[in-house]
């Protein structure tokens, strides 16, 4: 078998090539079937054409592939069949090859196919609109009226491929079938008004969405917001946010898993969500109890806070900078703790002034900490010269968080400079060598005497190993 498998791969001899297409092998029927139309003879089509209705799908789409490749002969020949109206299966065959010729004649045969009485060919004809690519008034005209078919298969083929051509006239029918019986024809609907990105479709998504407790339909309805990006979605998608962070219990089974969903699509949307987001991250804060906060040190385990934490790594860009910067004069240190570890996140260079001036002039122990760590994400060669002349400078109480940052930069850069100290180049080893004395010259000025191995160090060293993550919410 194998042996015949590989002189079908040679040769050139086409009844060879026929009469393996009879061949009770698959696999030797999908090779012959490629072999034919690699040769480009156009005395193949009819072969070809007479195994259109081969059961198995590789070997019928293989044969479509050869059809294609023999070119107009093979068009010409298709459109025969159709005009002889042969039996429904090779009929169907037929429509679905023709989805590989976009001319004016195939396209024409194809709405004519979306006639038929048998429900395969119509849904074939469909596809093979849809494939094609290109709309025009017939065609919409066409799959518009296939809305109302009987059949509810041909009903949801015809709505993927009004979504796909962007068929926006089509979106009244969409807007009706969103409250369909038929679930097939309700998530297709939903679907095709996420592609279109009408929004018209916005208010009545998300009336359905505030509606329904069914999970699998929410996140349909979501997705497709994500795809349409308008504002008006921004507070019934916080809400929905909320509401599935005060289910704990849900959210602990997996039973109400939007929350990535809804991410996406407050991240889609973009900017506007982002001051109804930090409004959300100060009412949260205010609201938080003394043993909340002991139990949550930085908000690194409240969902909430890590689900909108997400939200702003994925939008950037200056605006949610601005915001998070704003927030950083915020009288409630829950909230500029969140601010300097999302900033971190994001890591843009606008934030690294206020986030020195945080981590030496915050009067929070803890917020200073997240500044350090933020700080930390950031590039040494940004952040340390800045830090150091501020550190000198400064008349503040406590510096050993700033100090701290220093010597992780220090810490962190003697190490990526310690697999130079040994390399083979004589230049670069000398400059690395005079590079890492710096370095060392620096740590020891900076900490005056100060044992800090002993003093702030020592205290940190579980901050130390927290690196930085995304945080399951």
């Amino acid at each position: 078998m194998d042996l015949m498998k590989e002189e079908l791969t040679k040769t050139n001899n086409l009844q060879v090539l026929y009469d393996a297409l009879d061949h009770e092998d698959e696999e030797i029927r999908e090779i012959a079937a490629r072999r034919v139309g690699f040769s480009r003879d156009p005395t193949g089509v009819s072969v070809l054409i007479n195994h259109l209705t081969e059961p198995n799908q590789n070997v019928r789409s293989e044969i479509i592939r050869a059809l294609d490749r023999l070119g107009a002969p093979a068009e010409i020949a298709l459109l025969s069949v159709l005009n002889k109206d042969p039996n429904p299966a090779l009929y169907a065959s037929a429509v679905e090859a023709l989805r590989h010729f976009g001319t004016k004649v195939a396209i024409e045969a194809l709405c004519n196919a979306v006639k038929s009485d048998d429900p395969r060919v119509r849904r074939a004809a469909i596809v093979s609109l849809e494939k094609i690519g290109m709309v025009n008034q017939e065609i919409e005209n066409v799959l518009i009226k296939c809305l109302g078919d009987s059949e509810s298969e041909v009903v949801q083929t015809s709505i993927r491929a009004i979504g796909t051509l962007g068929c926006d006239r089509a979106v009244p029918c969409l807007l009706e079938f969103i409250n369909n019986s038929d679930e097939g024809v309700r998530y297709s609907s939903i679907f095709a008004l996420g592609i279109l990105r009408n929004t018209h479709a916005v208010i009545p998504l998300i009336k359905l969405m505030q509606s329904t407790d069914d999970y699998h339909f929410q996140i349909q309805i979501v997705n497709a917001l994500a795809y349409i990006k308008d504002p008006l979605a921004t507070e019934p998608l916080i809400e929905m946010l909320v509401e599935e962070v005060n289910n704990p219990m849900g959210r602990s089974r997996g039973l109400y898993r939007k929350s990535s969903q809804i991410q996406h699509c407050l991240a889609a949307i973009g900017e506007p969500v982002v001051q109804p987001l930090i409004d959300l991250i100060q009412r949260k804060s205010a609201k938080m109890l003394k043993s909340d906060i002991q139990e949550m040190r930085s908000c690194r385990y409240n969902p909430i806070f890590s689900d909108i934490r997400l939200v702003f790594a994925d939008i950037r860009g200056s605006a949610v900078v601005a915001a998070l910067i704003d927030l950083l004069e915020n009288d409630n240190w829950v909230s500029r703790s969140w601010a300097c570890t999302t900033l971190g996140d994001i890591s843009h260079q606008m934030a690294i002034t206020p986030l020195i001036s945080i981590v030496i002039k915050d009067p929070s122990r803890d917020v200073r900490v997240e500044a350090g760590r933020a700080l930390q994400n950031y590039p040494a060669g940004d952040v340390f010269d800045s830090l150091l002349r501020e550190i000198k400078k400064s008349e503040a109480p406590d510096l050993d968080e700033a100090k701290w940052v220093i010597e992780c930069i220090v810490k962190n850069s003697i190490g990526k400079l310690s697999e130079r100290l040994f390399c083979e180049d004589t230049v670069n080893r000398s400059s690395t060598e005079s590079m890492y004395r710096n370095v060392i010259a620096c740590s020891a000025a900076i900490s005056e005497n100060e044992d800090l191995d002993n003093s702030f160090y020592g205290r940190r060293t579980g901050i130390r190993r927290m690196r930085r993550c995304r945080f399951p919410a």
